[in-house]
């Protein structure tokens, strides 16, 4: 599950440089937003980053907030998915949190 946890960190870093980078160029249009876009993207993959090091090390707390970031990521593909943009972001989203609600049960039955 660590992995998990850490490739989404990849993938909202990544986010956090594609808005920096537009705000840079002045093609954001909204730069206000895309600021704070990328401060909540870089607080999460922070959390994201201490609930790895737990699954990792074998801490007893980051099952709830690891349960609760792919229930979050749930409403975020679906109104994606309403908006009719980045369709395949949605897609992407909506699988990586079921898949992570998968990982997590087996993670959950190795534990037992």
């Amino acid at each position: 599950m660590a992995l998990v946890c850490l490739a989404q960190v990849v993938v909202l870093v990544g986010f956090s440089i594609f808005f920096l980078v537009e705000i840079v160029r002045g093609h954001a249009l909204d730069p206000a937003r895309a600021v704070m876009n990328v401060v909540m993207m870089l607080l999460v993959a922070a959390g994201l980053v201490a609930i790895a090091r737990g699954w990792r090390v074998g801490a007893t707390w980051q099952g709830t907030p690891t349960v609760l970031w792919h229930a979050l990521l749930l409403p975020v593909a679906w109104s994606l998915f309403q908006a009719g943009q980045w369709g395949w972001f949605a897609f992407v989203a909506g699988a990586i949190a079921l898949a992570g609600f998968g990982v997590i049960r087996v993670a959950a039955a190795e534990a037992d």
